[in-house]
Formats: structure tokens, C-alpha cells, sequence
């Protein structure tokens, strides 16, 4: 595993306790959305909201 591979399942992991904690979550369309805009290289793009 690379370390930007490394980075990436850290901050996911650390995106899914917070928000397990915070008994928020985030439909999987809207964060697929997000991610599909991240891989198009679209960095600007506002990350979803927990709710």
C-alpha cells in the first residue's frame, strides 16, 4: 500500500468513526457525487454534509 493509498483509508476511516459517534450519516449517492467530482479532478468541489 502507498502511503497516499495509507492517507486515504486513514481519513476515510476517521470520516466514518466521526460520524458513527455523531450518529450522523451521508446518503452513498451524495458522497458517490463527491467522489466521482474528486476523481475528475474537480478539488473545489464542497464535500457532503453530514446529517
Amino acid at each position: 500500500m502507498s502511503d497516499e493509498e495509507a492517507a486515504e483509508l486513514a481519513a476515510l476511516t476517521a470520516a466514518v468513526a466521526e460520524a458513527r459517534a455523531d450518529n450522523r450519516g451521508i446518503p452513498h449517492s451524495e458522497v458517490r457525487a463527491w467522489l466521482l467530482e474528486i476523481a475528475a479532478g474537480n478539488f473545489d468541489v464542497p464535500h457532503p454534509v453530514p446529517r
